[in-house]
């Protein structure tokens, strides 16, 4: 399915983790462009964009105890030891509303491994010169669950472009992604300036994000302004040298977070039950 406005288009795809197949800006793949089934099934990571719920990066081990629960999630993507991005994004998603230019649908988890259930919402929405991606996560538990957020958006490398956002600090990390140390952002992983995506090789959560990062195409002519609702505090970054795409992750909470002494300055949320957790990013265009 397909949503557009002016020179905006959407691509959708709930069957399959909810995620978007593609954004395309006056004829540009702003974001990887789903190639289909015969180049390599239905996976999500070959996508334009999925949703995190009901947490975003990775859980050690899978294991993790909150509220009296102790629990051990499956590794869920090949042989990654750890957990990563919850259920959403490997569920199926059902329609759920559609008008003009805007598209819905839901996710419910019944239980489980993840031992809460919830329902998770997505709502696109395109006009002339940008789209607006909310998702959102209600508690069907009887028992507060921790909750978390974010969005994966897979972004066209080129030779030349470019991402530009204040960040204050960084999260090291081990080698397969665990968070170990807080500090302040290096000199050669300051994006503040503007950074040429080709110059970077990470894989890292940023932290005192002020929300708003700038990604600029220059073989496109095109400029676009990411402005991430408040609960968004933090920014993963993804560089991997040999693809062709990097990604830039507005998420509510650093990796592991359920694992960190405090869970709630880590960005988790404790969400009562039949309550909402909800936040968006635009996504605004530009000609340069």
């Amino acid at each position: 399915m397909i949503i557009a406005n002016g020179r905006i288009e959407v691509g959708l795809c709930p069957e399959r983790g909810g995620s978007l197949t593609r954004v395309r800006y006056a004829g540009h793949d702003i974001c990887r462009r789903f190639a289909g089934p015969e180049a390599g099934g239905w996976n999500p990571l070959a996508m334009a964009c999925f949703p995190l719920v009901p947490f975003s990066n990775r859980i050690e081990n899978g294991r993790f105890e909150f509220g009296g629960h102790r629990g051990t999630l499956s590794p869920n993507m090949g042989d990654h030891p750890h957990a990563i991005h919850g259920q959403g994004w490997l569920g199926r998603w059902h329609p759920s509303g559609e008008a003009s230019g805007i598209f819905e649908m839901s996710f419910n988890h019944k239980g489980g491994e993840w031992p809460w259930p919830y329902s998770a919402q997505q709502r696109i929405s395109v006009n002339a010169d940008r789209f607006r991606h909310d998702v959102s996560i209600t508690n069907r538990s009887p028992h507060p669950m921790p909750a978390g957020l974010g969005l994966h958006p897979q972004f066209t490398r080129t030779p030349n472009c470019s991402l530009q956002a204040k960040v204050q600090q960084v999260w090291l990390t081990t080698e397969d992604g665990i968070p170990t140390e807080r500090v302040e952002v290096p000199q050669e992983w300051s994006l503040a300036g503007g950074k040429p995506i080709s110059e970077l090789r990470i894989d890292h959560c940023f932290a005192g994000w002020n929300h708003t990062a700038r990604i600029v195409w220059p073989e496109f002519g095109t400029a676009m302004t990411i402005t991430a609702d408040s609960l968004f505090d933090h920014l993963v970054v993804f560089t991997p040298g040999d693809e062709d795409f990097f990604c830039v992750e507005p998420v509510s909470h650093m990796p592991n977070a359920i694992n960190q002494t405090d869970p709630l300055g880590a960005g988790l949320v404790y969400l009562q039950p039949g309550k909402e957790l909800r936040a968006g990013v635009t996504y605004l265009f530009e000609d340069i």
